[in-house]
């Protein structure tokens, strides 16, 4: 059974009601025969929670249907009321120009304020990473039509400073090779890929299609997108895909162009290697002189990890003589070494950021929060020469239209150490666009008593502190109502279900934290211990406060940096 409707386009947009929790249905959008949108959503049949929308302006002037499919999977189609001339809600969806509840986007409750969320639906990981003309493109794994995971898109957001962003349509639809999985994206400057069209250099977008979500099921393959008119519409290659299946679930391309070798290389994630031990997690490196014809030249095998594999290079020191490549996976191990044309050649042994997410059971599905599957931006121009990298800080957000938020941006440096070479992020500096106020304190010795931090309440902060800390002592610096607990005796630095080893230098610890609405993420030994957290934001916690259950010490030094909204008009 079918239940449609008939629309001819004169606006932007189709609003679709959303009711968490209500059955789920099988939308089909055709336009003649053919199909331009196809996702499940839970369909309001009375009370609506929040409209989902999709962009539909490409098709305007035309008659699009859209139908309700009825499968023995779904319930009956009996309480949706079926097409009659006529009628301006027919099927409950609003043509309109403007997004249901647009009025109150970015205003609710529990939205993170300098974090980036999608105006609606679920996220996940950030893809397609790349800076053209001024403008930093995120795409990033988007289910615009719900909460929960699923209809994996592409969508789109732009940003001239990496802190405000403007959210655009969604770019990849699912289609007949599957639902969109991650993918990298670049600037062909060279037009090696022969797509150049009119005066702009094409902009290119290597993808994932899922063929397991697709209708009748096919294979994962890696597929090509472009743009030749600076991401302002953006076009499937038409012989897709451009590598044919590898192993039946690989995905997450990868890419970047290699100066030295004037060569593209391709990271895959091939999948779990039975035949090896340890769980061992399954990469692939490739190379490419046009970015549609791909040879496969190195096999690369990790424990306890998988998916969103990416190797960049990076100077050691910042000694621009001494580049490095960084081979970096979804859960944050890394390998630092070499690249000589043919392959990737390690320099350490495999090494695990603290960045990584922690493993539990989430009444979402997810068995993970925090930060996974990261990325770093592609052509960053050289008198910049930054490697910005950004994750999906995993958790549910309660009660929203929206569920799933971004990291704040870091800058990735690469730092000698006593232990070696290693990887420390730090809050791109385009944060003090966002600096309201700043506090000043120094020198206040503590003890059992709370000290209250002059914070007024504020929910958006950025704060650098320096304790003094006696050998046995322990301090909780407490933000509203999130326990920060560093215990001196055993070196340790706790944050909710996160602990992580932190040696005093000079008999100090030195933090920086950043406060969202729902985040709190931590910098310690200079930005050599990266801990992003989400969380569930206690509207009853509104004071800041430090002192020593044990012990005691000092603050040497605290900043406090109000931070206003990022979507504050």
């Amino acid at each position: 059974m079918t239940t449609k409707r008939e629309l001819y386009i004169c606006h932007q947009y189709l609003n679709f009601p959303v009711k968490n929790g209500a059955a789920m249905r099988k939308v089909r959008i055709r336009v003649g025969d053919q199909v331009v949108r196809l996702f499940d959503i839970e369909w309001a049949e009375g009370d609506v929670d929040f409209w989902a929308f999709t962009d539909i302006s490409e098709f305007k002037d035309e008659q699009l249907i859209v139908e309700i499919v009825e499968t023995e999977k779904k319930a009956p189609l009996d309480n949706i009321r079926p097409s009659t001339s006529n009628s301006e809600n027919l099927l409950d969806i609003i043509h309109s120009d403007k997004v249901e509840g647009a009025e109150d986007l970015y205003k609710e409750k529990c939205r993170p304020q300098f974090h980036f969320t999608s105006r609606r639906g679920w996220i996940n990981d950030p893809n397609g990473l790349v800076f053209y003309k001024g403008v930093y493109h995120l795409f990033y794994q988007h289910n615009p039509y719900g909460r929960q995971w699923g209809n994996m898109h592409w969508g789109h957001a732009t940003s001239k400073n990496l802190v405000q962003w403007e959210e655009l349509s969604d770019v990849l639809y699912p289609d007949e090779m599957g639902t969109m999985f991650s993918g990298s994206g670049l600037v062909d400057w060279q037009n090696s890929s022969d797509l150049k069209r009119g005066p702009n250099e094409p902009l290119i977008c290597l993808y994932t299609a899922a063929g397991e979500y697709a209708d009748p099921k096919v294979p994962f393959t890696q597929c090509l997108m472009f743009s030749h008119d600076g991401a302002q519409s953006w076009h499937k290659y038409e012989n897709n895909p451009v590598l044919p299946p590898v192993a039946s679930g690989s995905r997450d391309p990868a890419v970047i162009w290699n100066p030295e070798f004037q060569q593209w290389m391709m990271v895959l994630y091939i999948g779990k290697n039975k035949e090896r031990e340890n769980n061992n997690q399954h990469f692939a490196l490739f190379r490419s002189k046009n970015l549609k014809e791909w040879e496969r030249i190195q096999d690369l095998f990790f424990p306890g990890t998988g998916e969103c594999g990416e190797c960049f290079p990076i100077a050691l020191d910042e000694d621009v003589e001494q580049i490095r490549w960084v081979f970096w996976t979804a859960d944050g191990y890394y390998l630092i070494g070499k690249f000589d044309g043919n392959k990737f050649i390690p320099e350490t042994e495999i090494l695990k950021s603290t960045y990584s997410a922690v493993r539990c059971e989430k009444s979402i599905g997810l068995n993970f929060r925090g930060g996974y599957a990261a990325q770093t931006w592609n052509d960053i121009p050289p008198e910049d020469g930054r490697r910005i990298q950004i994750a999906w800080l995993a958790d549910d957000i309660p009660d929203m239209p929206f569920n799933q938020q971004m990291t704040f941006p870091v800058e990735l440096t690469l730092l000698s150490t006593e232990s070696g070479p290693r990887l420390r992020s730090w809050p791109v500096k385009e944060i003090e666009l966002l600096y309201q106020q700043k506090r000043v304190i120094q020198n206040i010795e503590l003890s059992d008593t709370p000290t209250i931090l002059p914070t007024d309440e504020h929910d958006l902060l950025d704060i650098l502190v320096e304790i003094e800390v006696e050998d046995k002592s322990e301090f909780e610096l407490n933000l509203r109502g999130i326990s920060l607990i560093y215990d001196a005796e055993k070196q340790k630095l706790s944050c909710l279900d996160r602990t992580t080893c932190l040696k005093p230098v000079a008999g100090k610890i030195k933090l920086r934290v950043l406060l969202d609405r729902a985040s709190v993420e931590i910098y310690a030994a200079d930005g050599l211990v990266y801990i992003p957290i989400s969380v569930v934001p206690n509207e009853s916690e509104k004071s800041c406060f430090v002192y020593f259950p044990r012990g005691k010490g000092a603050v040497k030094e605290l900043h406090i940096f109000k931070l206003n909204s990022s979507w504050a008009n």
